[in-house]
């Protein structure tokens, strides 16, 4: 069953025998947005689009064998995707920071395209992408694809240099961040710990969703611990984790184990009501088979129990981008949300912890500490 993780019907086929006996800690609660109580004040901005309308493009990348060779001798071929706001190339130079966004296991690029919308009406250019492949996609061990990072770099980076392209000169490459779910937010921690080869400069700020570091699939060469190069190189970052936990999530290799190699500063949001695909945007037989693969929580009207978990997490990624590359002018609103959130966390509907200065940066968002910026330039 775990060579059949993939998108579809073919799930049923493991879901019918195993999900009962994996599935745990699944909460009775409901916490969605939908749900909350917000003691009649509207809810804070993060939780809706922002101001720019999207739009999106598409391209593709030969990452050279000698940087994947599981792909190869000639490499492996990507297809990439580029969402960001409409009018980004009419904007004023270096307006957006750019957000990478990894894609969990097998999972294709449109599971996550709701995240890439969110954080583009938000003013953010975001790039995804998918290595070959339509039922299985071609595995590539962790240690080579987080070398494809300068390569995705470097394609937007020649791309906002082409006149008349979606970002011509908007792109600002000194404010690059990660983000990525599930296998996906493995690959994040690794690169936001340093994992970029060549001299690359590491991105300045960076989401995960429920990591997961280790299977027993992948405690081989080729696969090394997210949460080992974070003790090494230890980082800020926001940490978004499945209060359910099970076959796809295994307790102890999900964001309790990252949670102790972050430094202080770091955010904590847990979601009791969330499974590990409930962060994905799957839907009809799709998302139900993966719900009762990896165990969900009950969320939102029946048959779109995954859009509040994407509204909470996007909220969340937004807060945590725009702490880091929009501090001044993002004050206000996130004070709002730091507001909120300790809220909704006191009548339980989530966890939130920011590390180190929790009752403090919940009572004033001055004591909190902002993700830093790189001083490398891409250039």
């Amino acid at each position: 069953c775990t060579k059949m993780l993939l998108p579809g019907v073919m799930l049923v086929l493991c879901t019918l025998g195993l999900a009962r006996a994996v599935t745990k800690n699944v909460p009775q609660s409901v916490g969605s947005v939908e749900d909350v109580d917000v003691g009649g004040q509207a809810m804070p901005e993060y939780f809706s689009a922002g101001t720019h309308e999207t739009t999106h493009t598409q391209g593709s990348l030969q990452v050279p064998g000698s940087v994947a060779p599981s792909c190869g001798d000639k490499g492996c071929p990507l297809a990439l995707f580029l969402t960001c706001p409409k009018k980004a190339g009419g904007a004023a130079p270096n307006s957006y920071p750019l957000v990478v966004f990894y894609s969990g296991f097998q999972m294709s690029a449109a599971t996550y395209r709701a995240y890439a919308r969110d954080l583009a009406s938000w003013g953010y250019v975001v790039l995804q992408y998918d290595v070959p492949g339509a039922l299985l996609k071609k595995i590539v061990p962790d240690q080579e694809e987080i070398k494809f990072w300068p390569h995705l770099i470097g394609w937007v980076k020649d791309l906002s240099r082409q006149p008349g392209s979606v970002v011509y000169e908007a792109v600002d490459l000194r404010r690059v961040a990660v983000m990525g779910h599930s296998r996906g937010a493995k690959l994040a921690a690794l690169v936001a710990a340093g994992g970029t080869p060549d001299g690359s400069p590491a991105p300045a700020a960076a989401v995960c969703v429920d990591p997961v570091d280790m299977t027993s699939q992948t405690r081989k060469a080729g696969y090394p611990s997210a949460v080992d190069a974070l003790g090494a190189a230890p980082r800020r970052l926001a940490l978004i984790g499945a209060g359910v936990t099970g076959w796809c999530n295994p307790e102890d290799e999900g964001w309790r184990k990252f949670w102790p190699a972050l430094l202080p500063g770091s955010w904590r949001l847990v979601l009791p009501n969330a499974g590990h695909m409930q962060f994905t945007d799957a839907k009809g037989a799709t998302a139900w088979a993966w719900d009762k693969l990896c165990g969900a929580g009950k969320t939102g009207a029946p048959g779109n129990s995954h859009k509040p978990i994407i509204q909470w997490t996007s909220a969340a990624a937004v807060a945590w981008l725009e702490s880091a590359f929009r501090p001044e002018q993002a004050s206000a609103p996130l004070a709002k949300y730091q507001a909120f959130i300790k809220e909704q966390a006191a009548q339980g509907f989530v966890q939130f912890e920011i590390k180190g200065k929790s009752e403090a940066c919940l009572e004033n968002s001055d004591a909190c500490p902002t993700p830093a910026l790189t001083a490398a330039a891409v250039q």
